[in-house]
């Protein structure tokens, strides 16, 4: 019976998390667009390991983010995720975040995802952050 109360926030992140239909703007929002598939899997990998500190909807409050001396970036700040390329993306995850001069929280993902799930990833990141969904460079 434990187990299922453990699991319950998982399948509540979950849930949350499914893709959306391509809807309309409205008043002034961004669409919400269809997830292709690379993008899907990134949205999975992230919902099952990354929102544990970003939180399910990318806003930086995950489960775990008050544990932690330096709080998650939040994904949808479409300022300062723009300014990040696609490759500081995948180093960022691959390395983790002191690797790359940010906080040592965030650690090296390489041994979990391989160079495809982290592109995946990326390319989900740019969904959260309401980029143009071109590749950044």
């Amino acid at each position: 019976m434990r187990r299922l109360f453990l699991l319950a926030p998982l399948f509540a992140a979950l849930a949350a998390c499914s893709t959306p239909p391509a809807q309309p703007a409205a008043s002034g929002e961004r669409p919400i667009p269809r997830l292709g598939r690379m993008e899907e899997t990134g949205r999975r990998l992230y919902v099952s390991v990354c929102a544990y500190c970003h939180g399910t909807l990318g806003d930086g409050f995950g489960l775990n983010a008050t544990n932690l001396p330096v709080p998650p970036r939040d994904h949808t700040d479409s300022a300062y995720m723009n300014r990040l390329t696609d490759e500081q993306l995948v180093a960022l995850i691959k390395f983790g975040g002191a690797a790359q001069g940010k906080s040592a929280s965030m650690p090296p993902w390489a041994g979990r995802f391989n160079d495809r799930e982290i592109a995946a990833l990326v390319a989900y990141l740019r969904i959260l952050a309401c980029c143009s969904g071109q590749a950044r460079r």
